[in-house]
């Protein structure tokens, strides 16, 4: 839906001021806002995102270090300017990779956007965390071993499709057949953040990168986009397939029992 300029909040004009001096007749329509952070896309050319929490505030240095890092082959939004409390983005033509149209996709097709994806997080889980301004969110095997013991004893409210008390044990089997170190990992590979045409993709919203199994951003498109994801990845036969499979199972028991938070806060020590 458009609307009007005066729609434009101070904060919002403050960082399209970064790219655009005249904001006066400009046509500004409003996405689906996030949970942390408003949006507005302005002349169809421009993303302006806002933070409307203090940890959206918080996140976003490390998204703009992220970002900058990431090589020019790699398909993501790269900032024009950002402030304190926000980003403006040149926009990207697409719409969410849903798990309907990954279905209908011919094979092709779906290697191709598997490429994408690929690229971004093999960029992505070679980037050195000390690069980032705020240490990371650390998901160690404390916070994957707490989800599952809280989240198990709390009744889903959808068939899982697995055992849940068994959920640990698949996680030390598959880590024993090789656990990778550590790596930056994006966590929020839902539908909405893969901007994809008919054969290629964009990943987008950096903001809650977290440090990691590189097995985690794997799993969360497993669950969104089943098996053929993996073998379109490559990775259908790997450990961290295995690994990235109970990612999966953990990200569905998580959301269906309403445990999406996450354990103590620890952090990588600088």
């Amino acid at each position: 839906m458009a609307t009007s300029n005066h729609a434009l909040t101070s904060s919002e004009r403050e960082l399209l001021s970064l790219v655009l001096h005249d904001e006066a007749h400009v046509r500004v329509e409003r996405p689906t806002p996030g949970q942390d952070n408003a949006i507005a896309l302005v002349d169809g050319r421009w993303i302006v995102r806002t933070a409307r929490t203090a940890d959206a505030r918080s996140y976003h240095a490390n998204e703009v270090a992220v970002l900058a890092a990431m090589p020019a082959r790699c398909r993501v939004p790269r900032p024009l300017g950002s402030l304190h409390h926000g980003i403006v983005y040149e926009y990207i033509v697409g719409s969410p990779l849903t798990a309907a149209k990954w279905r209908s996709l011919p094979d092709q097709h779906r290697r191709r956007i598997a490429a994408d994806v690929r690229c971004v997080l093999d960029a992505l889980h070679a980037i050195d965390p000390q690069t980032l301004p705020d240490d990371p969110e650390l998901l160690d095997a404390e916070w994957v071993l707490t989800s599952i013991a809280r989240c198990a004893d709390v009744p889903p409210r959808a068939p899982l499709g697995f055992d849940p008390d068994g959920l640990a044990t698949r996680f030390e089997h598959a880590w024993s057949q090789g656990a990778a170190p550590h790596s930056l990992v994006h966590v929020d590979l839902k539908p909405d953040n893969i901007v994809a045409d008919d054969h290629r993709a964009s990943v987008i919203d950096f903001g809650g990168v977290c440090l990691g199994d590189p097995a985690i951003d794997y799993g969360v498109l497993a669950h969104h986009f089943g098996n053929s994801m993996l073998e379109a990845l490559g990775l259908d036969d790997s450990p961290i397939a295995a690994r990235a499979r109970c990612y999966a199972d953990l990200y569905h028991l998580r959301r269906c029992t309403r445990g999406w938070t996450r354990s103590p806060r620890s952090t990588t020590a600088r």
